[in-house]
Parts: C-alpha cells; structure tokens; sequence
C-alpha cells in the first residue's frame, strides 16, 4: 500500500471554512459494506446504526490555544505547536521550521514570554505560567482551513464532551 493510494480530489467548495452552529446537523456518510450502498444523512441519525453491544468512544480531549507564532533572533518567523506540558514550563513541541538549533530563542507578542529550544522537539519557556504562555496562542485549525483562526474557534473547533 502506498500513500499515494489516499490521494483523491476534494473541491473547495466543500470543504467548510466554519463549522455548523447545529453541530448535529453535520454530514455523515454511512457505507453499508455488505451491501454496497452509500448514504449521505445527517450526524444526528448516528443513532439508527446502533446496535445491542456496539460501543462508542467519546473524544473527550478539550482544544486549546496550543499554536504559537513566534520570532527567531534573526527576524525569521517559526511557529511553535504546542504537543504536550512535561513539566513546569517544558513543552513537547512540534516546529516550523524544523531547522531550529538547540539553545535558540524564540521571542512572542508578549515581552514577558520567550521561548528557548532545549531538546530536538523541545521548548522551554521563561513566562510566569503555562496559562500565559497559551495565552499567546491560536486554536490550531486544520490545513484545509484557509482562513485565520477568531476568537469563535475556540467555543466552535471545542467537542461538546470535552473536560476541563
């Protein structure tokens, strides 16, 4: 199997740059294997292709402001996303680009915020919390969105089960 086997046209016109404010009025195809078919329904009629001792797992992981846009010392822009908090301000991190040094500086909007790559896929931050470090972030929205992120993304990007 190659990647390439993926590959396929998608129009642009149907690809949502804002999501549904119905969010159970979203598309869902259905593909019945066995028999061939394809439906195209609505999200909230999930529920008819339940049955007795099926499971459904929930994603409950809530979307934070976890991508920064930051500056090197050279003026050079470089985007941080932020992977996972390890411990105090030590981030596992993913970068753009990805021909950072260790032991460079990133600076942000922020003067009081400044980043520093310690490890090969590694931020850690001088800040006076991790709040105020993703205070400086963005929702980090798909690459098929071709719009900036607002301030809605964060309540519309954000699944209804997620935790605090």
């Amino acid at each position: 199997m190659k990647l390439s086997d993926f590959d396929y046209d998608l129009p642009k016109e149907l690809i949502a740059q804002y999501p549904l404010k119905i969010r159970d009025a979203c598309r869902l195809l259905v593909v019945d294997r066995a028999g061939g078919t394809i439906e195209h329904l609505l999200f909230r009629d999930i529920v008819n292709y339940f049955r007795k001792g099926d499971l459904l797992v929930l994603n409950d992981t809530r979307v934070r402001t976890c991508r920064l846009r930051g500056r090197r010392k050279t003026g050079g822009k470089v985007e941080v996303f932020l992977l996972r908090r390890k411990h105090g301000l030590c981030f596992d991190v993913m970068l753009k680009p990805g021909r950072i040094r260790i032991g460079e500086q990133i600076s942000f909007n922020d003067p009081n915020i400044l980043g520093q790559l310690t490890g090969p896929d590694e931020v850690t931050f001088q800040a006076a919390s991790a709040d105020a470090v993703y205070a400086q972030g963005e929702i980090p929205l798909p690459p098929y969105i071709k719009r900036p992120s607002d301030e809605s993304d964060l309540e519309y990007y954000q699944t209804v089960y997620a935790v605090s």
